[in-house]
């Protein structure tokens, strides 16, 4: 999919004298907005103009001499720690299958939905993965790096794409998630400012002050396999599933297949 329109708009951005200006307050918010009209968007020059980033702490845990960083709730990037922190290979610790048969059990799985659930609260079901997703990892060659989920849930919403390369969404699914569409009765019922619960879950692994991996998406059984992967240097460049970007002796190494992942070397 190719967006002309995108990347001289990006050429533009990156060479304004003040880019944030430039998006938010300046010429590049106008064609934005311009675009998106064209779509009967109700965005306006003052909601550019009032715009603010909220930057939460990254939640952090040790582990295996890693530091793994993630985003905070309403990401179900904690209950990752969680999974991870708990597994460890049966061969040197038998008990450890009991375990995880206890976890996964109906009882221990009921017990744990009655904690979070309230009146409010939807019913939780289980979703491999939110359609209309994808995961972008990126490192430079001075070490830093990000990662991240966007989903517009519901496959792109209504399909309606701007000349920017900006899919329109009406849906926003996650707002949904195991109620009905809006219900004002939900917990998660959509407000101003609000983020929805996600089942996004980037990460960045860190060892001796350096980036060792990165990983992200919205399979969160698979954003586990690939962190412990990560961590036990089980690694396979043949396997589907979460992407995992894994910095080695000779550069950076992309484990795992997914064609739904941009990255950056």
């Amino acid at each position: 999919m190719l967006c002309p329109a995108l990347a001289d708009f990006l050429q533009e951005l990156a060479d304004a004298e003040n880019p944030v200006d430039y998006f938010y307050r300046g010429q590049g918010s106008t064609k934005f907005l311009k675009s998106m009209h064209e779509k009967d968007s109700f965005i306006t020059l003052e909601d550019m103009e009032d715009c603010e980033s909220e930057v939460q702490p990254a939640v952090k845990m040790f582990l295996a001499g890693h530091t793994l960083c993630g985003p905070p709730p309403p990401s179900i990037y904690s209950v990752v720690q969680l999974a991870v922190a708990a597994m460890i290979d049966p061969v040197f610790d038998e008990t450890i299958s009991k375990d995880a048969r206890e976890l996964t059990g109906k009882d221990a799985v009921q017990h744990t939905l009655q904690r979070f659930r309230s009146r409010y609260g939807p019913e939780i079901e289980y979703e491999s993965t939110e359609q209309g997703s994808f995961s972008v990892l990126v490192e430079d060659e001075m070490g830093d790096a990000v990662a991240m989920t966007s989903s517009l849930g519901d496959k792109f919403g209504n399909r309606e794409l701007t000349e920017f390369g900006f899919f329109m969404n009406n849906a926003m699914g996650s707002f949904a998630y195991g109620t009905q569409r809006g219900s004002p009765q939900s917990r998660n019922a959509p407000l101003p400012a609000k983020c929805p619960v996600t089942q996004m879950s980037p990460v960045i692994g860190i060892k001796d002050d350096q980036v060792a991996f990165l990983t992200g998406g919205t399979d969160y059984l698979g954003v586990t396999a690939s962190v412990f992967q990560a961590l036990t240097s089980r690694h396979s460049s043949n396997s589907e599933g979460t992407p995992l970007l894994s910095r080695r002796t000779n550069g950076l190494t992309l484990l795992n297949r997914d064609k739904s992942l941009l990255v950056g070397y």
